[in-house]
């Protein structure tokens, strides 16, 4: 069973097998990356806003 995954036309067929799938949905991937990239960029920024509240008035009481 280990030489079956080492052997080069089954990790041919996997790679073609893979490929064929990305193609195929390349749009939901896309769309998937994009709406972490927004949602990861949100939090940046929500992050850095609270990392001013260190000079925040309320504090220095």
């Amino acid at each position: 069973m280990k030489y079956l995954f080492r052997h080069p036309l089954v990790v041919f067929g996997l790679g073609i097998a893979a490929g064929y799938l990305v193609h195929k949905y390349r749009r939901e991937i896309l769309a998937t990356t994009t709406g972490f990239t927004e949602k990861g960029r949100e939090f940046v920024l929500g992050s850095q806003q609270h990392d001013v509240a260190g000079s925040c008035e309320e504090c220095e009481d």
